[in-house]
């Protein structure tokens, strides 16, 4: 049996009185028992006051002068004790199974931060969405979106403390701070582990940080602009992966940000080209010509794209970018903008969609063997899905089958093999060429098996 080594859990608190309690009774209701709390009351008036005897495992209460978030979050890092730790506002409370699965999920190394799905709450309307983080690549899923709220995630506290904790200058000045821990952490080699069901609440209100949304825009670009300076200084050769999400984080900068503070953003343009003559991944020019007319959101990034064009014979790494790659790159690009869309809903497994829906009734209504048509990100994350609901495929179909490696020890073959197989179900992954897959199973008389 695993062990259950202890979980510190960083409270930082200014004048939310009325709603630590929510945030310590979830604390309390944990199925995992081997936590202790660390209150930081960030200078509030009058000063936090917590009932002790009310909870059975260890509160510690710190009081300091007003700081800030990052601040009041550092000052409970220097006093963690535990091998694990949690950032969880005062605000914002855990589901019972939270730690225990988060615990479970984590090998036992310094390598790897645990991140669990959250249910977003909005009070106003009373409205809720569940979003249960699915993706191939962390660092690639952090070039587009800020994955989650800051008590989705589980760290190892020597992590935390190896880059020095929470950022606490000006480019997190009104907000983004877990986003630049969480992407410092990755540059600097980590991995994400998914838990694949909703552990936490995150509740949004009027007035609250995440509502404010110019400042926030502003910090976010700050953010990635500096952690995309630390992934250039790396001066490693981008993955496929990397390089398509790089463009496509740049894009969506593009869209969000104002006129009048483009400048931090034409100054990492200039950057990005030069450290992609040394160090991008070798293309097509079909392909990128590809690139240009599905990014074409703005018109930097044909500039970009023949920048890197011209330069792509300056590099000898043969790494062929797959069409589908650029296709579900796309895909997220055209939902974020998309009416009552957020590329951050989509990037994630949507338990609410349709699509998931359909596939998971599909799943339980079929005993025999199933298969996955398509092999690209869409693909990859519903294999892991039906993996971890024990509902392997036995084979992936894809037409680009020979630039794919197994994907969950599964392995990928051409579509012209289905027949080889008595399939009882065929999942098609893949938005932008469904059409023409059911066109093919059609052929191979399997239409009434997708």
């Amino acid at each position: 049996m695993k062990s259950t080594p202890l979980v510190s859990i960083v409270i930082p608190c200014y004048q939310q009185q009325d709603l630590l309690l929510r945030a310590l009774n979830s604390v309390a209701k944990q199925h995992y028992d081997n936590i202790e709390v660390i209150v930081v009351d960030d200078g509030s008036e009058p000063p936090i006051v917590i009932n002790w005897p009310q909870f059975d495992f260890t509160v510690k209460n710190i009081r300091q002068e007003n700081k800030g978030l990052s601040n009041a979050r550092n000052t409970g890092l220097s006093k963690a004790s535990g091998k694990y730790i949690k950032f969880l506002d005062a605000d914002d409370k855990l589901l019972p199974n939270c730690i225990e699965d988060q615990v479970n999920s984590l090998p036992d190394n310094n390598h790897f931060i645990s991140v669990i799905g959250y249910i977003e709450h909005q009070e106003e309307t009373q409205c809720e969405y569940s979003v249960i983080p699915a993706f191939t690549d962390g660092l690639s899923a952090l070039l587009l979106v800020n994955i989650g709220p800051p008590h989705a995630f589980l760290y190892t506290t020597q992590s935390v403390n190896s880059i020095g904790g929470f950022y606490e200058g000006d480019r997190v000045d009104g907000g983004h701070e877990d986003y630049d821990l969480l992407f410092r952490l990755m540059i600097s080699g980590m991995s994400l582990i998914s838990v694949h069901k909703n552990g936490v609440i995150y509740y949004k209100r009027a007035g609250s940080m995440s509502t404010i949304k110019r400042r926030m825009d502003r910090t976010l670009t700050k953010v990635w602009i500096y952690n995309v300076r630390q992934l250039c200084r790396q001066q490693v050769t981008l993955s496929q992966t990397l390089f398509l999400s790089l463009l496509t984080g740049y894009c969506h900068l593009i869209e969000i940000t104002s006129p009048e503070c483009l400048a931090p953003i034409l100054e990492i343009e200039a950057e990005i080209i030069e450290y992609l003559i040394h160090f991008m991944p070798k293309t097509l020019d079909a392909e990128l010509s590809l690139l240009t007319k599905r990014f074409s959101l703005t018109n930097r990034v044909p500039k970009l794209v023949s920048m890197i064009s011209l330069t792509n014979s300056y590099t000898d790494n043969p790494i062929l970018i797959n069409n589908q790659e650029i296709n579900n790159c796309r895909v997220n690009l055209m939902q974020y903008n998309s009416v009552n869309s957020t590329l951050e809903q989509h990037y994630s497994i949507h338990p609410t969609l349709d699509w998931l829906q359909e596939i998971l009734s599909a799943v339980a209504c079929h005993e025999g063997s199933i298969a996955v048509y398509g092999a690209g990100d869409f693909g990859r994350k519903i294999v892991t899905l039906l993996c971890t609901i024990n509902r392997h495929p036995i084979i992936i179909f894809d037409r680009n089958h020979n630039q794919f490696n197994a994907i969950n020890n599964i392995e990928v073959v051409s579509p012209d093999n289905i027949n080889n197989y008595d399939l009882a179900l065929v999942i098609v992954a893949s938005l932008l060429f469904r059409s023409e897959i059911l066109s093919k199973l059609d052929a191979f008389s399997l239409f009434d098996k997708v």
